[in-house]
């Protein structure tokens, strides 16, 4: 999950540090929303999409590994384990509803701060390139975006 998250936001920052960076008749022609999409939404999905390949992967082998020893014990042994385990993960996903849900309106809020920086810039893009003041947003970007 920490993983993904440091790729996605490495990414983001890139994606809004060569947008900053392009000159200006790029900026008269480019529709900015398509910009905010780019930076902030696309973005968004990759991480999703990394985060639940690799956690796909992690449950997959850590089953087949735990199904073939179980099976190689004792297959009633492997029978009680998996009603067990199945019981534990039903009451855990109870349990961390909440948790998910906080979290959720905490990274909407971060993502609607980063979507209004990353409409500022585009909207003083002219005022950013002339006074080279590319860094100070990108920092602030990079603040925010950060896991």
């Amino acid at each position: 999950n920490y993983f993904s998250a440091i790729i996605g936001s490495d990414l983001s920052c890139s994606s809004f540090g060569d947008v900053l960076n392009q000159n200006y008749e790029f900026h008269i022609y480019k529709n900015s929303s398509e910009t905010i999409a780019r930076t902030a939404i696309f973005v968004e999905e990759t991480i999703v999409s990394i985060n639940l390949a690799l956690q796909f992967l992690t449950a997959l082998i850590v089953i087949f590994l735990i199904l073939i020893l179980l099976l190689f014990v004792n297959w009633s042994v492997a029978l009680s384990s998996f009603s067990i385990f199945g019981l534990a993960y039903i009451s855990i996903s109870i349990f961390s509803k909440r948790k998910v849900l906080n979290n959720s309106k905490i990274i909407a809020n971060f993502r609607e701060i980063q979507i209004r920086l990353i409409s500022e810039s585009l909207g003083s893009i002219k005022d950013l390139i002339l006074d080279k003041s590319h860094a100070s947003y990108l920092k602030s970007f990079k603040k925010i975006d950060l896991p």
